[in-house]
């Protein structure tokens, strides 16, 4: 079984739940990012660029469409920090409380 912190639950499920089989695969996916921080290779691996895809494709089309408007708007500001040097931010503590 897996655990969820709190935080992930009220984001994930406020409007809408995910399904068993959407929080298995972000589970993966996740797991699967913390295995690959984990590695020390010299060049960007495909694999790297391969999650880099799902992720962002779990985003757009499975977990952005059951978030709110206000944190879709937090979770942008979160997605794009240090990508933009005029972007206000977040305290992390604003957007999880």
């Amino acid at each position: 079984m897996i655990c969820l912190p709190n935080h992930f639950s009220r984001v994930a499920f406020k409007r809408n739940r995910l399904s068993d089989i959407e929080l298995l695969y972000c589970a993966q996916l996740l797991r699967q990012f913390d295995l690959l921080l984990c590695v020390d290779f010299p060049k960007y691996p495909p694999e790297a660029e391969k999650l880099r895809i799902d992720i962002a494709d779990f985003y757009d089309y499975i977990l952005q469409p059951k978030l709110s408007r206000k944190d879709l708007y937090k979770a942008s500001k979160v997605e794009h920090f240090m990508q933009n040097e005029i972007l206000v931010t977040f305290k992390i503590e604003e957007f999880i409380p």
